[in-house]
């Protein structure tokens, strides 16, 4: 189980991007890709908190052997089941097999300390804007 508190400003950043992004008309689902999906406890931490906010995880991605964050997401967005998906951001701050998969403007590289600080909202919202 994780022990990592959330920070309630990174918290509210992503509130932010989720209303203009709807704002924009885009149809804002939350996909957790991070190990807070591998264990069930971790995952209703993280609903819980998303919650506080009015948000929750539309779904998780599928943990493959790889251990390939990247291909794990990309599985996900091909997938037939959720339908063509063309606009999207992933916000981690561990891209390195992301960025193997995807091109730029769908990364947002956080960092470990600082998370999804309001830079890092700032850079979402443009390259939300430009899919």
């Amino acid at each position: 189980m994780h022990c990592f508190p959330f920070d309630p400003k990174c918290l509210n950043n992503l509130m932010k991007l989720n209303q203009e992004l709807q704002k924009q008309n885009y149809n804002v689902k939350i996909v957790l890709s991070s190990t807070w999906r591998l264990n069930q406890i971790d995952t209703e931490i993280v609903n819980s908190r998303l919650a506080e906010y009015g948000m929750r995880i539309f779904a998780n991605t599928i943990y493959l052997n790889s251990a390939d964050r990247g291909l794990e997401i990309k599985n996900f967005l091909e997938n037939e089941k959720y339908g063509k998906i063309n606009k999207f951001l992933i916000l981690d701050d561990e891209v390195e097999d992301i960025e193997k998969e995807f091109e730029e403007i769908h990364i947002i590289h956080t960092d470990f300390n600082t998370g999804f600080d309001n830079e890092k909202l700032q850079e979402a919202i443009k390259k939300g804007k430009k899919q």
